[in-house]
């Protein structure tokens, strides 16, 4: 029972965690109502964008093994 609850605290902290990391992304277009060739593909992450994005992709990770655990082990 104890585990559950740990588990339940820390899904909510990676959530919370998830949430404000997606939010300071930036959009993947800024192109507007008249588009640019610039929004077509031609960004590239650098510098703490690109930190930002990892970040992201590995609390990611960790709450969907957090998720599945309690899956696993019933």
């Amino acid at each position: 029972m104890y585990i559950m609850n740990t588990l339940s605290i820390l899904q909510i902290i990676l959530s919370i965690i998830l949430v404000g990391l997606i939010l300071l992304q930036r959009p993947i277009t800024d192109a507007g109502a008249l588009g640019s060739s610039d929004a077509v593909g031609g960004h590239t992450k650098r510098g703490v964008e690109k930190t930002i994005h990892y970040i992201t992709l590995t609390v990611a990770v960790a709450f969907a093994v957090s998720a599945a655990v309690p899956l696993l082990f019933k």
